[in-house]
C-alpha cells in the first residue's frame, strides 16, 4: 500500500491509461495537486458512513451508496451489516443522485452503448434509468479494445468474441475499486455483487448521495 490521501474531488484529465480519464484533487492537509486515478485504490471506512437523514430510522432492507467515499452499505432491518468498495461514474458520466429502487434485476445480462460492449455482467440490479449495482470482472482495455475492431460504421457488433466471467478465475483486474471509472453504473467486486444480489429484491430502496 501507498501512502494514503484524501480526494476533495473526482475530476476529468489526461487518459494516461485506455479509456480512463479520472483524476483526484487531493486535499491541501495531503499535499495538494492531482493524481492519476489508475494509480490509486479505495479504502474502505473503519465504520459504516451516516445514513442520510431521509433513512435514517428506516427499518427495512436498503442499500446506501454514499459516492464521496464511493462506498455502498446494505442494511438489513434497518442495520448496516456490510460496507463494500464501489467504481461510480467517472467525470463526465457521475451516477445521479437521490432515492431510488430496485427495479429489475438480472443474474447475468450484456451491457453495451457508445464505443463498448461487455458480455455476461454478473449480479446487474437496476436502480435508475441504465444505471445498476453489478459485478466487474473486466479491465477497461479490454473493454477497449475488445470493440473498437468490432464495431462496424454503423455502430453495429461484427464478429465478437467475447471474454467470459471465468477467464478471470474471478480475479477482478484493472482500474481499482473506490475509483470512478463507469459510464454512471456501480461496479462492484464479483463476490460482492453476488452477496448484495442475495440479499436484493424488487422494490428494495437505494439511496445514492454525497457525504451530508
Amino acid at each position: 500500500p501507498g501512502t494514503p490521501v484524501r480526494v476533495d474531488a473526482w475530476v476529468p484529465g489526461a487518459m494516461l491509461y485506455p479509456d480512463v480519464i479520472t483524476w483526484a484533487q487531493v486535499d491541501p492537509a495531503d499535499g495538494g495537486g492531482y493524481i492519476f486515478g489508475g494509480s490509486l485504490e479505495g479504502v474502505l471506512p473503519p465504520a459504516a458512513p451516516p445514513p442520510p437523514d431521509q433513512m435514517a430510522g428506516y427499518a427495512g432492507n436498503w442499500i446506501d451508496v454514499n459516492l464521496t467515499l464511493d462506498v455502498v452499505t446494505a442494511y438489513q432491518d434497518g442495520q448496516p451489516v456490510k460496507m463494500m468498495l464501489t467504481s461510480p461514474g467517472r467525470p463526465g458520466f457521475n451516477t445521479d443522485t437521490g432515492l431510488f429502487a430496485i427495479r429489475s434485476r438480472f443474474t447475468q445480462q450484456n451491457m453495451s452503448g457508445p464505443g463498448y460492449f461487455v458480455p455476461n455482467v454478473p449480479n446487474v440490479q437496476y436502480f435508475y434509468g441504465a444505471e445498476a449495482l453489478h459485478g466487474r470482472y473486466w479491465t477497461l482495455p479490454d473493454v477497449v479494445a475488445g470493440t473498437s475492431a468490432d464495431i462496424d460504421e454503423n455502430g453495429v457488433i461484427q464478429d465478437y468474441d467475447p471474454p467470459q466471467v471465468a477467464d478471470t478465475g474471478g480475479v477482478n483486474r484493472g482500474v481499482a475499486f473506490g475509483v470512478p471509472s463507469s459510464h454512471g453504473c456501480l461496479g462492484l467486486q464479483l463476490d460482492d455483487a453476488a452477496w448484495l444480489f442475495a440479499m436484493g429484491a424488487a422494490g428494495v430502496p437505494v439511496d445514492v448521495h454525497y457525504s451530508q
